[in-house]
Formats: structure tokens, C-alpha cells, sequence
């Protein structure tokens, strides 16, 4: 069970840190750069966070978050209080995904507001994006790709942030390639990808998917959520041992 002392205690180191920071920076930037899309506005928002930002951004704030202990408390100090070092890890991983829900939740309301101001002015959508679609995209967003925050808890561990950031993004244009290939289920990065063409009709590229044309099945979105969740399980389970077995710098 979550100590929710422990997971106070995380929250609070990173109230003042590069991790929140990055969180709420990274779709407040993308929002500025894709202002100059104008009608493609909310396609392109969606298609440049899951490909380009997320991924350095869940890289970013996982180094960061594991990277604070090191700094400012040191290991050895953490490690010789009374508590459960699995829990302190699980509390740890927990206060990232929260930041990396908020990081999307953000985008979300950029893609309700901006084109709405847009309208004001007269530039409209060329795909409009229904609030169930956008919260629903948001959604399914996130659990798809949420396994990466442990994957990059155990990168930055091992490899250090550059090296975590660059990996994770360059990996993650293999599931632009690869998502709508037979194969897509063997490479997590393609998951998102594949789930937005159900539930936002955008196809990997960017582009709005054309009418009558069938890509993927109803089911490919469950199954990636799935598999997402399973993943996200077992990579938590391997960095928390990882962790528990590092020494005390």
C-alpha cells in the first residue's frame, strides 16, 4: 500500500523543480509554435506532442524526478530512513505520471481554447475536434504511453538524461513507421499512434484520415490500452528493483 506521507513527500520535492517546470512548459510551448498553423491548429497539436514533445518531455521529467534525490538528499541519506525503498520508488514513479497527466491534461485545454479564438477571427478548423473526441484523445493518450515513464526512470538511471532523451525520441518515430503495419502491436512507440486513428481519425503523418477508408479495427485501441497498462507494470516492477539494488552514492 502507497505511503501517503511518502508520496507527500515526493509531491513536495518537486514543487519547486524542473519537473513541474517542464510539465506545464512543454504543451504551453508547442501551443505557441503551432499558433502559426492556424486551421491546422488542433491536428497538428496532437500529432507533434505524441511524436516530437512527449517524448522528451516523460524523458525530461523522469530524469529530472530521479535526479533530485541525487542532488539535493543524496542516496545514501534516503536509503538509511525507515522506510520501505520500494515505496519511496512507487511514490516516486506515481508523482511523475501525475505530472505527465497534467502535461497532457494542458494540451486538452489549449485544443478547446485556441481554436475557439481562432473562430472569433473567422479561421476555422479543417478537421473539427468534438470535446468527447479531445478529452477521449487525451485519455487514451496518456495510458498509451504512460509505460514510458518507467522506461525512463530505468533509461536515465543507466544512461543519464541526454542519453535517455535522445533514445526515447528517436525511438519514438519508430511508431509513426510502424503503426499501421501488421506488426504494430510488437512496438510500443506505435501504440499511440495507432489509437489516434480511431479515436481522432488522424493518421500518423498528421493528416486527417480520408472518409470510407479503413486503417485499423475497433479493437486496436482496447488492445493497446492494454498492453500499455501491462507494461507500464512490469517495467515499474523492474526499475523499483533496479533502485532497491543501486548503492548509496
Amino acid at each position: 500500500m502507497i505511503n501517503t506521507n511518502i508520496l507527500l513527500s515526493e509531491f513536495l520535492k518537486t514543487k519547486r523543480s524542473a519537473t513541474r517546470r517542464i510539465a506545464i512548459a512543454s504543451p504551453l510551448c508547442l501551443t505557441l509554435m503551432a499558433l502559426v498553423q492556424q486551421g491546422y491548429f488542433s491536428l497538428n497539436l496532437f500529432n507533434w506532442y505524441y511524436v516530437v514533445f512527449l517524448p522528451v518531455t516523460f524523458s525530461l521529467i523522469s530524469a529530472t524526478a530521479v535526479n533530485i534525490d541525487n542532488k539535493k538528499h543524496g542516496l545514501r541519506a534516503i536509503r538509511s530512513l525507515p522506510i520501505s525503498q520500494d515505496k519511496i520508488w512507487s511514490c516516486k514513479l506515481l508523482i511523475v505520471l501525475f505530472y505527465a497527466f497534467l502535461s497532457c491534461l494542458l494540451l486538452s485545454i489549449a485544443v478547446v481554447c485556441v481554436p475557439f479564438i481562432f473562430s472569433l477571427f473567422g479561421i476555422n478548423q479543417i478537421k473539427q475536434l468534438s470535446l468527447v473526441s479531445i478529452f477521449s484523445g487525451i485519455i487514451v493518450m496518456f495510458i498509451t504511453t504512460m509505460w514510458q515513464i518507467p522506461f525512463c526512470f530505468i533509461l536515465s538511471k543507466k544512461l543519464g538524461l541526454i542519453f535517455s532523451v535522445i533514445l526515447n525520441l528517436v525511438t519514438s518515430f519508430s511508431g509513426v513507421l510502424l503503426a499501421l503495419k501488421p506488426y504494430w502491436l510488437f512496438c510500443p512507440w506505435a501504440w499511440v499512434n495507432r489509437s489516434m486513428i480511431s479515436v481522432l481519425g488522424l493518421l500518423p503523418n498528421g493528416l486527417p484520415i480520408e472518409k470510407n477508408l479503413s486503417y485499423t479495427h475497433s479493437y486496436d485501441t482496447f488492445i493497446a490500452l492494454v498492453s500499455s497498462v501491462i507494461l507500464t507494470t512490469i517495467l515499474s516492477v523492474i526499475s523499483t528493483k533496479l533502485y532497491t539494488k543501486s548503492e548509496a552514492r
